[in-house]
């Protein structure tokens, strides 16, 4: 019966000096822990997704603490953001018999004291000394900030009071980890949807993986394997521009999760804001994207770097877009123009924007091509189905308007795909790189014979 007394009163005494002690120290000093070799670590974990309307857990954890036998949390929050239920002990004290002489939850602060009884030596180890289970009530932050002190702690301030204390009464030292908890909707977010434009690495619509190194306005880079960039837009396809250099690795283009193409970024010589890979022609609607890293290269590359320049999403085609032979004019809208032209209808649709390209789709035997020649204009290429078929300058030291620059004559019959693109090359004599579009002319296509017979034929 004595003996059980005294344990009751070493238990007692132990508590008392634990809150005595905190009192007389205040906000001057703590005393250190000197057995102790690694610090002391008190630190947070989340368990369950902080979303309105879940419940979580909050543990309070400790790591690398020596002959640990009482402490206590008090937790103060926002009851806007959470509604706290419950506070309980963890599991850092095991099997051994522990008092909880307090335990409350009020009034937007949830307190608990631990202490093991009677002979029990205090533990050394890692383990969680209480667990909070809250609600999340809505959208939020709280940054959780812990001290040891007998400060006033609140939701905008210090807001987790730990003290830690071994079997002797004396107090525990330790270091400390903040911890961010985002309390977010529970409304799954829509991806924002990118139109026709140009959209540099930075833009916050894009939605790069975590190990991206971001040198805006130049680039995004990575080297990691399956580390990607994913968009969603509306349109007709996009064009990737990127970094080209001898260090360069290749990569994989998906469409709706389906691989579409894989791109090689390697070069030789090092060029900015390349062309390196046009997605077209895609059912018009919405689209997701996703261009990801392979570790794959060219033999001749010394690494396997990719980076973003900048996307540019083609707008998306009329569901018919053939053109009939006839006279188009520039700002006529089965004109599919990438999206730096400026078109100053009806005179002009021009730039001087490398690679930005003016495409069609026509029904004939080929096409004329009018524009406006004067001496600061450039050269363009012209592709008919994908094929490089010509190169057009169009400087003059005159200026000429709905000038004739380039005929495409004799094709097959039948349906081809145009595209007129701008080159960043000159003519000696010229000052600038412009291209300009006044009209395009579809020429009939061709019967299939054309020998006369005998008989009178008019000029026409």
């Amino acid at each position: 019966m004595k003996l059980k007394i005294k344990l009751k009163l070493k238990t007692l005494f132990i508590i008392l000096c634990f809150s005595m002690l905190f009192q007389l120290l205040g906000t001057s000093f703590v005393i250190a822990n000197a057995a102790t070799t690694t610090p002391t670590k008190v630190s947070y974990t989340i368990n369950g997704e902080a979303k309105i309307g879940n419940t979580i857990d909050i543990a309070v954890n400790i790591s690398n603490i020596t002959n640990f036998y009482g402490g206590s949390v008090d937790f103060s929050y926002d009851t806007s953001l959470l509604e706290v239920q419950s506070i309980t002990k963890g599991d850092i004290f095991g099997t051994n018999k522990v008092s909880e002489p307090v335990k409350s939850v009020s009034n937007g602060l949830a307190s608990i004291g631990l202490t093991l009884t009677g002979t029990n030596a205090g533990v050394s180890t890692n383990g969680t000394i209480a667990i909070i289970k809250a609600k999340v009530l809505k959208e939020g932050t709280i940054n959780i900030k812990t001290t040891p002190l007998n400060v006033l702690i609140s939701p905008i301030a210090f807001n987790s009071r730990v003290k830690l204390s071994d079997n002797n009464g004396n107090f525990i030292t330790y270091t400390s980890e903040d911890k961010v908890i985002n309390l977010v909707s529970n409304i799954p977010t829509v991806p924002p949807v990118l139109t026709a434009g140009i959209y540099q690495n930075n833009d916050s619509k894009l939605n790069y993986t975590s190990k991206w190194i971001n040198t805006s306005p130049l680039q995004a880079y990575t080297d990691i394997k399956n580390e990607a960039l994913s968009f969603t837009f509306d349109g007709s396809g996009f064009i990737l521009n990127s970094i080209v250099a001898n260090n360069r690795g290749i990569a994989n283009i998906y469409i709706d999760d389906i691989l579409v193409k894989t791109v090689d970024t390697y070069s030789a010589t090092v060029f900015y804001n390349k062309n390196v890979c046009e997605i077209i022609n895609l059912t018009p609607g919405i689209h997701n994207a996703k261009i990801v890293v392979t570790l794959n290269k060219n033999n001749a590359s010394t690494g396997t770097c990719i980076s973003v320049d900048s996307i540019e999403i083609l707008k998306a085609l009329p569901v018919t877009t053939t053109l009939l032979p006839g006279l188009y004019q520039n700002n006529d809208p089965k004109l599919n123009y990438t999206s730096q032209w400026i078109n100053t209808s009806p005179l002009q649709a021009y730039t001087d924007i490398k690679n930005e390209s003016l495409s069609f789709t026509f029904d004939g035997s080929g096409f004329i091509l009018n524009s406006i020649v004067a001496n600061n204009r450039g050269i363009a290429n012209i592709y008919i189905d994908d094929i490089l078929v010509k190169t057009v300058d169009t400087y003059s030291a005159t200026v000429f308007y709905n000038k004739n620059v380039c005929e495409i004559i004799n094709l097959t019959p039948g349906i081809h795909n145009a595209k007129i693109v701008v080159t960043p090359n000159k003519n000696n004599a010229s000052t600038g790189t412009c291209i300009s579009v006044d009209s395009i002319e579809i020429l009939k296509a061709l019967p299939v014979t054309t020998t006369l017979l005998p008989g009178l034929y008019q000029n026409n």
